[in-house]
């Protein structure tokens, strides 16, 4: 047992088969019973609190990659929010703000336990993931913010789209599709992603830097490069997300004449019929502006 600071115990256990690296973080008050105790496969980023008589479960602090988290056998319903990263450290409303998932994860069908969360830093979508840590295996995904466009001075003058979409309860497709980017002066911007991904915005032509790149598109997962061509404006690179933001184009002129790339099109939301019911679900678009966070909410009274 190691005491590592503000009353917070971390106890190194033996690993479960199959996982190394495993370790359990307690709350540090308010839980004398231990009953909120949380084995994760890393405890960077991870903090635990008792709000009331339930137990918090937060992942944050910048990167947690498939982070396993044992959750206490017996529980079978968690209330979720997912929340994406922005797309990047400009502010002023420049880059795409990040996406967030409010709702119920409902896993009384499932054999396990284990979640596997990721959060991560500018552009990175948020998601938790069930029975194996491949993107087919996300049940509840945040679309993050897209870049944005910049001129050669690395100045923001076309902002990125908003990851994610504003709806409460379920769409058919249960796809919430991502902002489109905004266009610079002569460059396109890239689109936000849906249930494919954006389509990359057109590099300018005709400038002092010539023929210049397109944004590329989204795809599954992830944000399509922005166009880049050196002493010319760069288009920003489009937002994670179930499928990712197209990459706005580059410019062709330079920065005397104010002028930069597109911006990057947010990522799309989305969430498994399976596992998460319509009624509670809440999308919201364009919510944070920092890194991504997944937190998880249950009642220990319900784990055997």
């Amino acid at each position: 047992m190691i005491f590592v600071g503000g009353g917070v115990v971390l106890t190194i256990v033996e690993p479960p088969t199959g996982r190394a690296n495993a370790a359990t973080v307690a709350a540090p008050s308010g839980d004398p019973t231990g009953l909120c105790t949380q084995t994760v496969s890393s405890t960077s980023g991870v903090s635990v609190a008792k709000s009331g008589s339930n137990c918090v479960i937060t992942f944050s602090n910048g990167w947690n990659i498939n982070n396993t988290w044992s959750y206490p056998s017996g529980v079978t319903s968690f209330s979720f929010v997912v929340t994406a990263s922005v797309g990047g450290s400009t502010g002023g409303g420049w880059s795409g703000d990040g996406g967030r998932v409010t709702g119920t994860l409902d896993l009384s069908s499932v054999s396990g336990p284990s979640l596997f969360i990721n959060v991560g830093g500018y552009r990175a979508a948020a998601d938790i993931r069930l029975g194996g840590t491949a993107l087919s295996n996300r049940i509840v995904v945040a679309g993050a913010g897209g870049a944005c466009g910049f001129d050669d001075g690395d100045f923001c003058w076309s902002a990125g789209g908003d990851g994610g979409g504003n709806q409460t309860g379920a769409s058919p497709s249960r796809v919430v599709s991502g902002q489109d980017g905004s266009p610079g002066t002569g460059a396109g911007a890239g689109l936000g992603g849906g249930s494919a991904g954006g389509a990359g915005g057109a590099g300018q032509s005709g400038g002092q830097c010539g023929a210049v790149p397109s944004g590329q598109s989204g795809v599954q997962g992830f944000g399509g490069l922005g166009g880049d061509y050196g002493y010319c404006g760069s288009g920003g690179s489009g937002g994670d997300g179930y499928f990712g933001g197209g990459g706005g184009g580059a410019n062709s002129w330079s920065s005397a004449n104010n002028e930069a790339g597109g911006g990057g099109g947010g990522g799309s939301s989305w969430t498994s019929s399976t596992y998460v019911p319509a009624d509670g679900l809440v999308y919201a678009r364009g919510v944070n502006t920092s890194t991504g966070t997944v937190q998880l909410t249950y009642s220990p009274s319900s784990s055997t």
